[in-house]
């Protein structure tokens, strides 16, 4: 029977330099690889892992019938399990912190800066706001359009490398599935990709994130912040989504 790892604060125990040590990737219960960081929704996709031979790193709930399987002992050693209040936080948390490629380690040699005055002082920008302009930029993510909407008040040169590395690592971890719920999963993960990123360049100048994709007769949208609370925010960005394919 593996590890049982339960009671733990997420934000103290999911930490990049903890975790990567043994596990530096996730992966699908579905396509489970070595030294991977996954998780199990509930007890039918748990018990995929019994005749695994892979090490992993499972997050699953805290829940009666998990635990009484977890129990009976038909997992081996080389299988660790996490119990958790929020299994998708925990997941989202790893993820955002596991893929080395990202985050801080984005960094370009010719960034443009903002232009206006210093705003050092504070989170966001009270005045020159001309030079935090909402941008909507379109990309391709798995051959459908996907289009990121941003509300920032910090340089956006990092934009696209933000972006594409997150589309690479849902790839890796093989977390895209010809599913709805993949789709809903992957504008989740962008969204917060996104904002973990620049909130590190700048704590709190992230005022709105829109994460829109469509799939064959399937449209998502993730809306964060002004986005999701002033009206404004939200009927200029699909005024302008409906305005890109004409252009």
């Amino acid at each position: 029977m593996g590890e049982k790892i339960d009671n733990v604060d997420i934000e103290d125990y999911y930490n990049a330099e903890l975790i990567s040590r043994t596990y530096p990737e996730v992966c699908s219960i579905e396509n489970p690889r070595d030294n991977c960081v996954t998780f199990a929704g509930n007890l039918s996709e748990l018990k995929k892992l019994e005749n695994i031979d892979k090490s992993l790193f499972v997050l699953v709930p805290d829940i009666k019938e998990i635990n009484k399987y977890y129990k009976s002992k038909k997992l081996g050693s080389n299988i660790t399990v996490s119990f958790c209040q929020d299994v998708n936080h925990a997941f989202v948390t790893i993820f955002n912190k596991l893929d080395k490629k990202v985050g801080e380690n984005i960094v370009m040699k010719e960034k443009v800066e903002r232009m206006g005055m210093d705003d050092s002082k504070t989170a966001t920008r009270l005045l020159e706001k001309n030079y935090s302009p909402l941008i909507v930029r379109k990309y391709q993510a798995f051959g459908w359009p996907l289009f990121v909407s941003l509300i920032c008040d910090v340089s956006l040169s990092d934009l696209d490398k933000v972006v594409y590395e997150c589309i690479d690592g849902c790839e890796r971890g093989d977390l895209i599935k010809n599913d709805i719920q993949s789709q809903r999963n992957f504008c989740g993960l962008l969204s917060d990709r996104i904002i973990e990123h620049y909130d590190r360049v700048k704590r709190g100048c992230v005022e709105g994130v829109a994460v829109l994709v469509y799939w064959d007769k399937c449209f998502c949208s993730s809306l964060w912040g002004d986005f999701m609370v002033h009206t404004s925010c939200k009927q200029e960005l699909f005024s302008i989504i409906q305005t890109l394919p004409h252009i």
